[in-house]
């Protein structure tokens, strides 16, 4: 399935999945902190995707308006965010379309996969990534990560261009 990034974990045998359960989510938390900051929560869904799954979300960040919501790629009455699941041998990360949403979820790819010392093996491109690429985390904002494509000093008409398009994706605070 297209538009998924994969770390690859071995289990150790036997290990109830409660305790599995636990574990990677101190791991996902203390991820989410250092990846992003302490105004993210992460919750265990009510659902799953082929394991335990929880919604890493920024609190407060949901509108009403469907018309906003559609212009920004979200779900109405739904806080900014994205899924993390615990599947059988590997964490699973669905890739969003909103491109802040992406890059929130990059960065916490990236810090669980220098955790585990592994890769992030992506289905669309059937790469794999190595720990301690730094793709998603350059800089501290969402802004500096869309800057990084972008000729150095940045131009009127790019800022223009990067503010125009992407600004409202970033909740306060992180543009």
């Amino acid at each position: 399935m297209a538009n998924y990034g994969y770390v690859k974990i071995q289990v150790a045998q036997g290990k109830p999945l409660q305790k599995r359960i636990e574990a990677f989510a101190s791991v996902l938390v203390a991820c989410v902190q250092k990846a992003l900051d302490e105004r993210w929560r992460v919750v265990l869904a009510d659902f799953d995707f082929d394991g335990p799954t929880w919604i890493v979300y920024l609190p407060g960040t949901a509108t009403k308006n469907r018309r906003e919501a559609n212009r920004r790629l979200l779900a109405p009455d739904q806080d900014v965010g994205f899924t993390v699941s615990l599947q059988p041998r590997q964490i699973a990360f669905r890739h969003p379309m909103n491109m802040f949403e992406r890059w929130a979820q990059g960065r916490v790819e990236e810090e669980i996969a220098d955790h585990y010392g592994r890769g992030i093996f992506f289905d669309a491109t059937e790469r794999t990534q190595k720990p301690g690429t730094r793709e998603y985390r350059r800089g501290t904002t969402f802004r500096h990560y869309l800057e990084r494509n972008f000729d150095k000093p940045l131009s009127r008409a790019d800022a223009r261009f990067l503010n125009d398009r992407f600004k409202d994706h970033a909740p306060k605070g992180h543009w």
